[in-house]
C-alpha cells in the first residue's frame, strides 16, 4: 500500500513540476491566424438607411425585414427624432454560415 501511494504521489509530483515548468506566452498568434484564416468566409455587411423618428421597413437581401418605430433610436441626448441612421446587416440562414 505504501508502494502505491509512493508511486501517487511521485507522479502527481512530476504532472505538477511538468504543468508549472511551461512557458505561457501572453502574446499569442493563434487569435490573428484564426482571424485571418476565415477572413474570406466573413459576408460583407449589408449597409442600410434608416430615417430617424419615423416608421420604416427595411428588407436585406436574402429577405430578412426590419421594422423600425419613429422611437427606436436612442441617442445620448434620448430618443433620435431626425436625421438618417445606418444600420449594417449580415444575414445567416444556413448551419455554418456564422463562421
Amino acid at each position: 500500500m505504501k508502494k502505491v501511494l509512493g508511486s501517487f504521489v511521485v507522479i502527481c509530483f512530476v504532472i505538477l513540476i511538468s504543468v508549472l515548468s511551461c512557458k505561457k506566452n501572453k502574446n499569442s498568434t493563434f487569435s490573428t491566424t484564426k482571424n485571418q484564416l476565415f477572413a474570406g468566409l466573413r459576408y460583407t455587411p449589408q449597409t442600410l438607411t434608416v430615417t430617424a423618428g419615423r416608421d420604416t421597413i427595411v428588407f436585406g437581401t436574402s429577405g430578412t425585414m426590419l421594422h423600425f418605430y419613429a422611437t427606436s433610436f436612442y441617442g445620448s441626448g434620448g430618443i433620435i427624432s431626425s436625421g438618417t441612421v445606418n444600420v449594417q446587416l449580415v444575414e445567416m440562414y444556413k448551419p455554418g454560415e456564422e463562421i
